[in-house]
């Protein structure tokens, strides 16, 4: 598990990666061309060897190109990572491929590859901060969208999968991943219809292991409640966390949208306030042993999952005292909720906030929200991220903000 400073900080990914490690060593082919530990030899004598590999092949007379490529394909990982250089590679007859992702606002003509000589290798060089990780595909002949073929780690988004780049530094998250041997919690579906909204949705409560009646749990509601429990793994973080001892039992809420869009940003977010306020949270309270303190209730979500999140608890902060804002996307209205929250009186919540630089106008703006809602006391923790607006970003950092919201010390 990552620790977690309990103060207002700013830190700038503090993950290491075993996904891809270039450290290998195999012997090549009839060509003769080996691969030996990337990284110790970088750091010995500052020499690529990616260039290197480069040089021989154009080096090379055509009819030998062919098996040092080979041999460096069966020795290499994907993306072939060396120092803070990413090595994006593809293999085929093609006549184009770019690479959009994270790192250029998903734009599909971005970072071309170069063909090497006359052979099938294709590649593209990049520079990234040591602890960035960024999803990524290739798109082939200007318009073939595909995942990266030489790379088995993918991550899940709302659109499907996306090839994973993890530099060096990056910690892939153990408390995403689902462990046997732990008692694990309950979830439970209830189809709940809304006046204030006029439709029904199918929410779905979790109930922690050894629940009992007689207590009283801390609570989190969760916007875009489904994909936080399948893209952002929220049941085995929260299982993880209380059955380490890091975390004390809390009761999770999951609460899909109907209209996502309309509900959380636009002409419908005074009437799903209404009917989160109004309707769904009483009935919470007197179905769950929940705490009446709304220190000990949140409401977090992702983009405007997070613009929702922090109008329910300004608005309310008798309802949620905590407010988890995962790249929050402030722009409708001309950043209304944003000038609300920064323009109005001091409200008693406590604020998690996470997002990544490669996500830059969001970015931009949750810095401003940070400082300002430090300059006036909020009690809020943040961090920033060399990643993107992914759910494999906001997934790996979901244990931060239930650790200071709920952690057992």
């Amino acid at each position: 598990m990552k620790n977690v400073l309990l103060t207002v900080v700013w830190i700038c990914a503090a993950h290491v990666a075993f996904a891809s490690c270039t450290q290998f060593q195999k012997a090549g082919n009839s060509a003769n061309f080996v691969v030996t530990n990337a990284v110790d030899e970088l750091s010995v004598s500052g020499d690529s060897t990616f260039q290197a590999f480069v040089d021989r092949v154009n080096a090379a007379g055509s009819t030998d190109r062919s098996a040092i490529v080979d041999s460096f394909m069966s020795a290499a990982t994907f993306p072939y990572v060396e120092g803070n250089t990413a090595v994006f590679i593809h293999r085929g007859s093609f006549s184009s491929v770019t690479v959009p992702g994270d790192a250029n606002g998903w734009d599909a003509d971005a970072f071309p590859l170069e063909r090497l000589a006359d052979t099938d290798f294709w590649y593209r060089r990049e520079v990234f901060e040591s602890t960035a990780r960024l999803d990524y595909k290739f798109v082939v002949d200007g318009s073939n969208w595909i995942l990266d073929p030489w790379n088995r780690h993918t991550v899940s988004g709302g659109a499907g999968p996306n090839s994973e780049l993890a530099m060096l530094e990056y910690e892939q998250p153990t408390e995403i991943i689902f462990q046997p041997e732990i008692e694990h919690g309950t979830i439970t579906d209830t189809l709940f219809a809304s006046s204030a909204l006029g439709n029904s949705r199918q929410v779905q409560i979790f109930l922690p292991a050894g629940y009992d009646t007689s207590s009283s749990y801390g609570m989190m509601l969760f916007h875009d409640g489904a994909e936080y429990l399948t893209l952002g793994s929220a049941g085995e973080v929260i299982d993880n966390l209380i059955a380490s001892g890091e975390m004390k039992p809390i009761v999770g809420v999951f609460v899909p949208p109907i209209d996502r869009s309309n509900e959380y940003a636009f002409a419908q977010t005074d009437a799903f306030e209404s009917f989160i306020v109004d309707e769904l949270m009483p009935w919470v309270m007197s179905e769950f042993a929940i705490s009446e303190d709304p220190g000990r209730r949140g409401t977090a979500g992702a983009s405007y999952g997070g613009l929702i999140s922090t109008q329910l608890c300004y608005r309310n902060p008798e309802t949620f005292g905590l407010c988890g804002l995962y790249s929050p996307a402030y722009r409708p209205h001309n950043n209304a909720v944003m000038n609300e929250l920064l323009d109005g009186e001091e409200q008693d919540i406590t604020v998690y906030m996470d997002w990544g630089t490669y996500e830059e106008s969001i970015a931009n703006t949750a810095r401003v929200v940070r400082d300002e809602l430090v300059s006036r006391g909020y009690d809020l923790l943040s961090h920033e991220w060399y990643e993107g607006h992914s759910w494999g970003s906001w997934r790996a950092h979901l244990d931060d903000m239930l650790l200071f919201f709920f952690g057992a010390e």
